[in-house]
């Protein structure tokens, strides 16, 4: 059963805890959104938000935008099951962004005075962190400075911040080649695997969010493939556990460094067994993180960071010590679920990037849990054959959470995701079916072979 939390580690309270901002419970009454250009029924003075992105995320963001009465554009070309919601908008003026890297352009064609930029992928907060002085001006986003952001994305980069500031992480080696093995002894080797350095140009590529060789003479040869595809990675060691043993930690930092909100949730089951996002999530009291959220905002405090968050931290049986792995730097995947819990940092951080009042959200729901069916069908007939679950448990899990894709006030994305998955699994099965049966590299039955 769900129950109401507060949490108090550390909150700091603004002053302007009482003035008009936003709601510490989100509003989930169905109505519809109008667009940006002509709104009905809401403030013509309010500012769109142009949202950057594509896929689940996406859908996340523009249902939280939506549910708050927030004007919004989706000017993504490929915007993928977000188009199916009751509350998409596609871009202004009729063209579409195709690629990030040509943001700044784009926005000088738009015919909209003023309009929050929200970002769904590294590389799109990348994008609005670099725009010209008159752009940003704009089109002002809530988010770490570009001066920060490649020291949170790039995982090398990371491992030195973390250690500067002393926060726990798992080892991590850097990475010049496949002479990098030399140096490690065998029981080194044993916990190692591949990590990239950019983790959506890897997974874009790949479909895989990790490699993880058996040996050193597989690692050495999944590294020169890697090298030779010019990807760049690191070795990090595996913290051993199961999948409930990650934590993670969603909230948000205003213009002035405040804590605004924050929210601890547990994986329950994740799309791959061991590489994989989470796909059965459940909302936990935030003192049962309490280490890892000292951390974290330690570490925020230290470096300035500004925005939304999500920070994923492995406890270590072995040692009991929360490691933080990665930080979220924009909106993710579970970004629909916090709203749900009561944290709505989507609506934050659009206020915060019109430099409006931002309350404290002061506590959440605890106990909920969140699913994402497709992946979690997959995960828990994983699950079933290998004995590790139950068909009882995956029912009464299913019974009990609400489905990420399935809104009751916003069904038609899962309905068009569904039909984009069926169509990749049919591309796959065709390539495979092309490819030849003999590998020429020894990494071939571990490392995937890039994207047709």
């Amino acid at each position: 059963m769900c129950s109401r939390h507060v949490h108090g580690i550390g909150q700091e309270t603004g002053s302007d805890k009482k003035e008009e901002g936003l709601s510490s419970r989100p509003r989930f009454t169905p109505r519809s959104v109008p667009g940006a250009l002509e709104p009905r029924g809401s403030d013509p003075e309010r500012s769109p938000v142009l949202v950057l992105g594509s896929g689940i995320t996406a859908v996340g963001v523009v249902r939280a935008l939506g549910r708050a009465r927030i004007p919004l554009h989706v000017i993504s070309a490929h915007p993928g099951p977000v188009r199916a919601s009751r509350w998409y908008r596609g871009p202004p003026h009729g063209e579409a962004l195709s690629d990030v890297s040509q943001l700044a352009d784009y926005l000088r064609t738009l015919p909209v005075e003023r309009a929050v930029l929200m970002a769904t992928s590294d590389h799109g907060a990348l994008a609005a962190a670099t725009l010209p002085p008159e752009l940003a001006e704009r089109f002002p986003a809530s988010q770490a400075p570009a001066s920060l952001l490649p020291d949170i994305i790039d995982k090398e980069r990371l491992r030195g911040l973390l250690d500067e500031h002393g926060v726990p992480r798992p080892r991590t080696f850097t990475v010049d080649g496949p002479d990098a093995v030399d140096s490690l002894a065998d029981e080194e080797l044993e916990h190692l695997f591949i990590k990239p350095r950019d983790s959506q140009d890897f997974n874009r590529r790949l479909r895989v969010k990790a490699l993880r060789p058996s040996g050193r003479a597989e690692l050495r040869a999944a590294l020169r493939w890697v090298e030779a595809e010019q990807l760049s990675v690191v070795l990090q060691e595996y913290v051993p556990g199961p999948p409930t043993n990650h934590y993670f930690l969603d909230g948000f930092v205003d213009r002035h460094g405040r804590v605004r909100a924050r929210l601890a949730r547990r994986r329950l089951r994740m799309s791959e067994p061991e590489f994989g996002n989470s796909c059965a999530t459940v909302s936990v009291p935030i003192a049962e993180a309490a280490p890892a959220v000292t951390d974290l905002e330690r570490l925020f405090s230290a470096i300035g960071f500004r925005g939304p968050y999500d920070a994923e931290f492995k406890l270590d049986e072995r040692t009991g010590v929360f490691n933080l792995i990665e930080i979220n730097v924009r909106a993710w995947w579970q970004v629909e679920f916090a709203a749900l819990c009561g944290v709505d940092v989507v609506s934050m951080a659009y206020r915060d990037a019109l430099e409006l009042p931002v309350q404290d959200v002061l506590d959440y729901e605890v106990g909920l849990e969140w699913i994402l069916a497709y992946y979690d069908l997959a995960a828990c007939a994983r699950l079933l054959s290998t004995g590790e679950t139950t068909l009882g448990a995956c029912v009464r899990s299913w019974l009990r959470a609400r489905w990420g894709e399935f809104a009751a006030d916003d069904p038609l994305p899962g309905l068009a995701q569904g039909v984009a998955l069926l169509g990749r699994v049919a591309r796959r099965s065709a390539a495979r079916g092309r490819r030849s049966p003999q590998a020429s590299e020894p990494e071939r039955a571990r490392v995937p072979a890039p994207p047709r």
